[in-house]
């Protein structure tokens, strides 16, 4: 009797099986149809290929920009070391006395061998003519035509002050050890970004 009730059901079973999948089915029908087919599927994936290879190009490109630029910055580097050896060699050996100020009061100041030598110091150092005494390791006395000058009327000050050449400035110098000094003066400005 099982078997027979069973068997009864069975087909009804599959048939109410095959309603609910039927139902499911018309129901997910415009779901199905809204799906992409095949084809579309391609397309899309051709373009969004597409895409990426562009962005890819333009990636390399700009890589490649970025490496010229690196390479030419490292060109220019090595080429301001040659040029700033060169002018620190120049500095060194000049067989004039050349000083650079590095501060606009100008009371820090860097020279060269002609420089320490003209004012019997024992080599290049960093000193100034018109810093007080305990800033300056060296007292020297600066005048023009017997009277001594002031700070201001020195020609490093004066062409900062005003931003302009002092060329051909006669003084005198008298050394520590008084041995006095004739010399001509050319002060030029050269101002960094902060001025």
């Amino acid at each position: 009797k099982t078997h027979k009730v069973l068997g009864k059901l069975g087909p009804v079973l599959a048939a109410a099986l095959a309603l609910v999948t039927g139902a499911a089915l018309v129901r997910a029908i415009p779901t199905v149809l809204k799906l992409l087919t095949r084809a579309e599927l391609e397309q899309r994936v051709q373009a969004r290929t597409a895409d990426l290879s562009a962005v890819n190009d333009r990636l390399r490109s700009e890589i490649a920009q970025r490496e010229q630029a690196e390479a030419e910055v490292h060109r220019l580097n090595s080429e301001l070391r040659t040029r700033l050896a060169e002018v620190q060699t120049l500095f060194k050996v000049l067989p004039v006395g050349v000083v650079i100020a590095t501060d606009p009061s100008c009371r820090r100041i860097r020279s060269n061998h002609a420089y320490a030598e003209m004012l019997g110091l024992p080599g290049p150092q960093t000193h100034a003519f018109s810093a007080p005494p305990f800033d300056a390791p060296t007292h020297l006395r600066v005048s023009q035509q017997g009277r001594e000058l002031r700070e201001a009327d020195q020609p490093m000050p004066r062409a900062i002050a005003h931003n302009t050449l002092v060329r051909d400035f006669e003084e005198t110098i008298i050394r520590p050890d008084g041995i006095t000094l004739e010399v001509i003066v050319n002060a030029v400005p050269i101002r960094d970004l902060d001025g």
